[in-house]
């Protein structure tokens, strides 16, 4: 019996994804010894496990092509990220994202650097809201 799809990957979940988002497709060898370079080890038949699951979840995909098995991820970042975050905003803060955002800005440990970015973004998004002189 598949299981339920959820709406987000769990921590295990992305630890396999990260490799797969950022260098492609792998086989099960190349993402354990990717795994071990980035500092974060895991058993051969953890990480196949793991992967059977993120398959029936619909997380990953897997590919047989001439006896050669790859796993990649089954959907970019940015569509995991925007349902993750797009889940989180619904749970914690009422489905406001100017909730977020704020309390991403008064409770986050942002640089000087990182508010003027954020404070040029916002300038930037503004001028694109304006409408143009005919």
């Amino acid at each position: 019996m598949a299981r339920k799809k959820r709406p987000e990957p769990t921590d295990a979940e992305l630890r396999l994804l990260h490799p797969l988002w950022n260098h492609g497709p792998m086989r099960l060898s190349e993402l354990c010894d990717r795994l071990a370079q980035e500092g974060s080890p895991l058993a051969t038949t953890t990480v196949a496990t793991v992967l059977r699951v993120m398959r029936e979840k619909g997380f990953v995909k897997r590919r047989s092509l001439k006896g050669q098995v790859t796993w990649a991820a089954a959907e970019d970042r940015s569509t995991t990220s925007n349902r993750f975050l797009k889940g989180l905003t619904q749970r914690l803060f009422d489905g406001s994202t100017k909730n977020l955002i704020s309390h991403l800005v008064k409770e986050g440990d942002l640089s000087a650097t990182e508010r003027a970015e954020i404070r040029e973004l916002l300038t930037q998004i503004r001028k694109d809201d304006e409408p143009l002189d005919t």
